[in-house]
């Protein structure tokens, strides 16, 4: 089994290397779906609706992974750098404010 998980999981760094738009737009539809479904189970009880989380799937497809993709690469030259223990608390809030913005997670809920 570890094994399987092993080369499961080199395939998925090959692919993520070799094409990594595609991987991160799969990777995060798979989660968005998983998810959904988990808290659809939590809220209800069970799994009731199948189009909520194929809307799940597709945001995630086509918004969440590639938005992330491009943020990063934006990010990367700009936050990500650090040479000294003395800057990292600064490139840690800059890390929270651009991961997270001024609101945190909070702010992707309704009000």
């Amino acid at each position: 089994m570890a094994l399987l998980l092993q080369l499961g999981w080199q395939r998925y760094l090959y692919q993520l290397h070799k094409k990594p738009l595609r991987t991160k737009a799969l990777t995060s539809a798979m989660i968005a779906s998983i998810s959904d479904i988990v808290a659809q189970r939590i809220i209800s009880g069970g799994y009731r609706n199948w189009r909520r989380t194929l809307a799940m799937a597709i945001y995630g497809f086509l918004w969440n992974g590639p938005s992330a993709h491009f943020w990063q690469m934006f990010m990367q030259p700009i936050a990500w750098h650090v040479e000294t223990p003395a800057e990292q608390p600064a490139t840690c809030s800059v890390h929270e404010l651009c991961d997270s913005g001024p609101r945190g997670q909070d702010a992707l809920l309704p009000t």
